[in-house]
């Protein structure tokens, strides 16, 4: 009897397709940057070879998450050319999520103008899990984006509700374009409710948003195992 083989075995990943056109010794540099191995910093290739979409292994030292990357004098400049971003190391480590890239000198002077004019702190928000590290950063609700958005905004978009305890929240609210409110159409989307909106903006004037927001969620929860209940489940 044969064995079931798979028909995509021993065909290259897209990352090797990115590669492919390298010889083996500067693919091997890439992918031991690709794991984090920040010993790839003392090789001059480092800065020089390029995969097909522009990007050199210092951006793949800096997408592992490895923060030693910042160490390297072109960690903020070097641009890929072929991404139509021209993100830059810096960059690339934001979106990893870490957000010690804001230790960087000046690092708030830099913008991906390709890419909506992002900050590292909007990228942060838009990547990252430490929220309350990025929430406590003075310009999370000052600096924009070419949208008008701030990197509190970017965070209510993603629906992280840590962005209820930040006084700023609620800035923008008689235009309907508060933080908040961007919150509320993630949650919407989740629950596939029309009316959720409209349920909370209510009472939103007269109590504080975490308390509204908390009232719906638990009446939801309550709700939903009653149902659980009555369609005689143990």
């Amino acid at each position: 009897m044969l064995k079931k083989t798979s028909s995509t075995k021993n065909e290259p990943s897209i990352s090797d397709m990115l590669l492919i056109h390298l010889n083996k010794k500067d693919r091997d540099l890439f992918k031991r940057a690709g794991k984090g191995d920040a010993s790839v910093m003392e090789d001059p290739r480092v800065t020089t070879i390029k995969d097909q979409m522009g990007r050199t292994p210092l951006h793949y030292l800096a997408y592992s998450g490895n923060i030693e990357v910042l160490k390297h004098p072109q960690v903020a400049t070097l641009a890929s050319e072929e991404d139509y971003i021209g993100t830059t190391p810096l960059f690339a480590l934001a979106v990893a999520g870490k957000t010690e890239v804001l230790e960087y000198p000046d690092v708030m002077k830099y913008r991906l103008e390709k890419c909506s004019n992002y900050t590292v702190l909007h990228t942060l928000a838009l990547y990252s899990d430490d929220v309350y590290t990025i929430l406590k950063h003075p310009l999370v609700d000052k600096v924009k984006d070419s949208m008008n958005r701030t990197p509190l905004y970017i965070l209510a978009q993603r629906g992280r509700f840590e962005i209820l305890d930040h006084p700023s929240v609620m800035d923008g609210f008689e235009n309907g374009d508060s933080p908040l409110h961007a919150l509320l159409h993630r949650i919407a989307n989740w629950l596939s409710d029309s009316y959720f909106m409209k349920q909370v903006l209510k009472d939103i004037k007269s109590k504080n948003p975490k308390e509204v927001l908390e009232e719906v969620f638990s009446t939801r929860v309550i709700k939903a195992f009653k149902a659980y209940k009555d369609s005689g489940n143990p």
